[in-house]
């Protein structure tokens, strides 16, 4: 069934992921690719000129990387939402790509209907990191530089819808998983975000595993 209507800008430089990632969104009724983007720059030309719901960013790129583009579209305070579809897979990119304000992070190699689905939950202002990634950030936790707040108390339910959300489950998932309402997840993820000094549910991830309150 169709939903609502989404519109994408998808910016890479190889035309192969540009035209695939076009087909694999256009196949789906409620998704348009209004435009495509060669680099960095060209990403920030095409949202403005375009307004899309969500920009499909790839990371390394001419001009300016991905991570540059993410950071002034969120100092520009635009509505575009960012969905990170990359190659890498390091240190280097996955926290400092979901620190600059990204809303979602994907490895190019995940299956089509995981891009779909991404794209969707970025519009609907969800959080969507691939498992590859959440096991990546797993795995790093004790690399990461701990965060300058205190230690943090939780109660048994936080301690359920943080570890949901670090798996990259949406808030329909968490509350179907944990038999809760939409808009209890809600308001507990609100509550985390003000515990852990979070601007917003990608922060509150980065923050839970560097504390190693998730692990």
């Amino acid at each position: 069934m169709v939903g609502r209507h989404i519109t994408a800008v998808v910016a890479d430089d190889e035309a192969f992921v540009r035209n695939a990632l076009r087909t694999y969104l256009s196949a789906d009724g409620d998704i348009e690719v209004v435009a495509e983007a060669i680099d960095g720059r060209d990403a920030l030309d095409q949202v403005a000129a375009h307004d899309p719901d969500v920009l499909l960013l790839d990371l390394q790129m001419p001009d300016l990387d991905g991570i540059e583009v993410t950071r002034q579209l969120r100092a520009r305070q635009c509505r575009t939402r960012v969905l990170v579809v990359t190659a890498h897979l390091s240190d280097r990119y996955v926290a400092p790509a979901l620190l600059a304000g990204a809303s979602g992070y994907l490895v190019k190699d995940c299956v089509p209907r995981r891009i779909l689905q991404a794209v969707r939950d970025v519009a609907e202002e969800e959080l969507s990191i691939d498992p590859q990634v959440t096991r990546y950030l797993i795995e790093t936790a004790g690399r990461m530089t701990p965060p300058p707040h205190h230690s943090v108390e939780l109660t048994d339910r936080e301690r359920q819808v943080l570890e949901k959300l670090c798996t990259g489950l949406s808030n329909k998932e968490m509350a179907d998983e944990l038999m809760l309402a939409e808009s209890t997840i809600k308001y507990y993820l609100s509550g985390l975000m003000q515990k852990f000094d979070s601007r917003d549910r990608v922060q509150l991830v980065i923050s839970a595993f560097r504390s190693g309150v998730v692990r």
